[in-house]
């Protein structure tokens, strides 16, 4: 079984993994081990939990810490059933993604936990797109064109796609093709939104969405037009 926990930290992070059993006790993993396979570069950490049992149940949770502070996310496994078919994941939780650090803001801010499931019969792993914008606020001036990148990645494919515009009035506003104000892209993994000569009207938040078989996910972002 593997956890992956991604981490985007300035200054660099720490990472250090936590086990937490069904009895509440907790066993800090901090080497690999004959029970635990542990990776870890400036980007994240992955967690390998090798022959899962019973005892394997529990809580783990993948914490970063730098000189700013530290966060942590958390993922909850269930091992059940003979080797054969020996991994449920409640929830369908199994991996972490995404803690940021704004060394500026003085804090860190986590994201949210990506859900997924095993599917038996396709031998794969699936669940709802990754939706993922990189920046929490994008800026212009009057006039210019703004872009707004959004990546995205699914299994099963995404379907349907969107972003919705939500101006600081909070009039809610549909895009789901390109005009004379917006181009979007239309690659199944990159969903940028370009804004065409943008007046303070365009400041506000926009949210970019994907849609699979399993459901739909999104992402959002804040942009702010400054100048004449």
């Amino acid at each position: 079984m593997t956890i992956s926990c991604v981490v985007t930290a300035n200054p660099s992070a720490t990472i250090s993994w936590t086990f937490i059993s069904t009895g509440n006790s907790q066993t800090q993993i901090t080497t690999s081990s004959a029970k635990y396979s542990l990776t870890t570069s400036s980007a994240g950490s992955t967690l390998v939990i090798r022959t899962s049992n019973s005892g394997d149940s529990g809580t783990y949770r993948c914490s970063a810490t730098n000189s700013v502070g530290s966060n942590a996310d958390t993922a909850t496994l269930t091992v059940s059933g003979s080797r054969s078919c020996c991994i449920s994941l409640r929830k369908n939780l199994f991996r972490i993604n995404n803690f940021s650090v704004f060394q500026n803001l003085k804090k860190l801010t986590s994201t949210k936990l990506i859900q997924h499931r095993y599917d038996f019969t396709m031998n794969q792993f699936v669940g709802l797109p990754v939706v993922n914008i990189p920046s929490t606020i994008y800026t212009a001036v009057t006039g210019q064109d703004a872009t707004i990148p959004c990546s995205v990645s699914a299994n099963p494919a995404v379907t349907s796609f969107s972003w919705t515009f939500i101006s600081s009035s909070n009039l809610q506003t549909m895009i789901t093709q390109s005009t004379s104000k917006y181009t979007l892209s239309t690659a199944s993994s990159n969903l940028t939104i370009i804004v065409r000569s943008t007046t303070s009207a365009d400041s506000g938040t926009y949210r970019c969405s994907a849609t699979n078989a399993e459901g739909t996910a999104s992402d959002q972002t804040s942009l702010s037009i400054s100048g004449s």
